[in-house]
């Protein structure tokens, strides 16, 4: 087994560093090829990699169509940057190919998210038709190499860019490209960074008491430049609330046209922050001036605006210091006229934002959870069993969100029964952190402040694995954790992603991080014997008499009985 694991692993590097190359096509494409399709096309072979790497059927020869695609569309890059300069327009003929090949690229890619989207039961009836279609790709895109790449059918004009220079350096494998070197006319508009907000929440109830409080924020007369950070758990809905803040009408009344949605999920260090910011803001580099005083010169220039920096986990988390980071929010939020929303994971507002007020997002409450879970599913009858259901994920905005569509295909007392079953495997069936309630958890066990914790997954398995999580945690924290020698600043990076809720001196967990945690990362035996032991020390200092053991531990129950097996005291 170990080869085929090294080799998935093999191809998954592969890709990472194909994927990368491709983003270095897209963003200088306008420097120097003058050919439209080379920008969509390395952006559709983007989305292919990314689609590819989360399949759950035929996952190796997804992985293969991704691979040839991207190789495919690389040596067209190079090919354009090779040929006559003396030419500058392409035949019609080859124009009429490219075209028709960005076309095939696209249909392959609208398919491969699709099979990266399926639930499991689609995923194995449809298998074997999958592995026919994905059988033509691979030969459609072994002819289109031969015929772009190996062939000598183009006759294409192209300027001195430096695209051969860094895809030579990425394909030695160096995938950290220094996006600051891209000049402002090099870069591609990426679909993901429009210059208009995306649309508003079709779904959002529960929030108003902090909507009013973001706007009283936001267009205070008393305090023009206060700034706001949206933060807590992974699936709380913080881009939601962002997004219905730009569409409100205060909002707009306030700063008009003003407003700009910056999503940094994908902005994996400053280069990259300050390229997905100047692009959304349409700020153009000037002749002598660096990008940040060019930024620093249109925003002080400029109106009132309003800037969201949605999932600003991803550039602030990154491993090493996160200096330049601040330094850019710093920069940002400086400008009188200039307010900020910034929604990451976590309960602690980044550095470099002066002036700022916090808003905590966490559960819907019983009823906005119901309502929520009924405009999506309104013809759900079942009102015991809904309110059952929504009660076992905690009202989370996002489990319910991903519950309801499902009732529209089952029943609510079918989902409850495969809850119990399956746990957040349920809500698993989507390929990124919006429609799979497990890729979100994941993202935020990926944090730096947790991967730099050594003892931060221990002590999150040790709660889960506890259904009524550490009861009188501060008294009793050290006692159930001996080997845990760095638990205080575990116990720090899970408060600082909001992994743990805390409550009257209690730690907890959300029931669908528990179930996660549980299955994926399952308490060491080391700890399993240490809190055995705590407890049953603590139950000998007692009578039999459970309520004499009350401030420890609660009342026999279903839950509680399943606490490390100890049937003895119920017994």
């Amino acid at each position: 087994m170990a080869p085929a694991r090294d080799s998935s692993s093999k191809t998954a590097a592969t890709l990472g560093v194909l994927r990368d190359a491709l983003m270095v096509v897209a963003n200088v494409a306008d420097g120097g090829i003058s050919v439209p399709f080379v920008k969509g096309s390395a952006q559709i072979a983007i989305q292919l990699i990314d689609a590819a790497q989360v399949v759950k059927s035929n996952k190796d020869d997804c992985r293969d169509v991704a691979q040839r695609a991207a190789e495919t569309m690389l040596g067209l890059a190079k090919t354009l940057t090779r040929l006559d300069p003396e030419c500058d327009k392409l035949s019609d003929e080859l124009k009429i190919q490219l075209e028709e090949f960005q076309i095939k690229l696209n249909d392959i890619r609208q398919v491969m998210q699709d099979l990266a989207d399926r639930g499991r039961l689609r995923r194995f009836v449809k298998r074997n038709v999958d592995q026919g279609t994905i059988a033509g790709w691979k030969t459609y895109l072994d002819d289109a190499r031969r015929q772009f790449v190996e062939s000598s059918l183009i006759d294409i004009v192209v300027g001195q860019v430096e695209i051969i220079k860094k895809l030579d350096i990425l394909e030695s494998g160096i995938q950290n490209t220094n996006m600051s070197a891209l000049t402002q006319d090099q870069i591609m508009e990426s679909p993901l960074l429009s210059r208009t907000i995306p649309a508003k929440p079709a779904v959002f109830l529960g929030r108003d008491q902090d909507i009013e409080k973001a706007l009283n924020t936001l267009t205070s007369q008393i305090d023009p430049q206060a700034h706001l950070a949206v933060l807590g758990p992974g699936g709380m809905g913080k881009t939601s609330f962002a997004l219905t803040l730009l569409h409100h009408p205060t909002i707009k009344d306030h700063f008009k046209q003003h407003v700009y949605f910056v999503p940094c999920e994908s902005a994996n260090s400053c280069d990259q922050l300050l390229f997905y910011i100047t692009s959304v803001l349409a700020i153009k580099k000037q002749d002598g001036e660096d990008i940040l005083t060019s930024m620093d010169t249109f925003l002080r220039r400029g109106p009132r605006l309003l800037v969201v920096l949605d999932n600003f986990e991803t550039p602030y988390d990154q491993k090493g210091s996160n200096q330049n980071i601040v330094d850019v929010l710093g920069r940002i939020s400086s400008v009188r006229q200039v307010s900020l929303v910034v929604t990451m994971r976590g309960t602690i507002a980044p550095m470099g934002m002066s002036q700022v007020k916090i808003i905590k997002l966490g559960s819907l409450n019983p009823e906005a959870s119901k309502q929520a879970f009924l405009a999506i599913s309104p013809e759900t009858e079942e009102q015991n069993a809904l309110e059952e259901l929504l009660e076992e994920v905690d009202h989370i905005p996002l489990a319910v969100t991903l519950i309801a569509n499902l009732a529209k295909l089952d029943s609510v007392e079918s989902l409850l029964q495969e809850w119990r079953e399956k746990k957040t495997a349920l809500l698993a069936d989507g390929s990124n952190r919006l429609n799979n309630i497990e890729v979100s958890i994941g993202l935020s066990l990926k944090v730096k402040a947790i991967q730099e914790a050594p003892d931060a997954l221990s002590l999150l398995a040790l709660i889960s694995y506890l259904p009524d999580g550490i009861l009188m945690a501060q008294e009793t924290l050290e006692a159930k954790t001996p080997h845990m020698k760095a638990r205080k600043q575990a116990l720090r990076a899970l408060r600082q992603v909001a992994l743990i809720q805390e409550h009257e001196g209690s730690i907890n967990v959300l029931s669908p991080i528990r179930h996660y945690i549980c299955k994926q990362h399952p308490l060491g035996q080391i700890h399993r014997q240490a809190i055995e032991t705590y407890y049953t020390v603590l139950i000998s200092k007692y009578d039999w008499d459970y309520k004499t053991a009350k401030p420890q531990i609660s009342p026999p129950s279903s839950r509680t009985a399943a606490t490390l097996g100890l049937q003895l005291w119920i017994s």
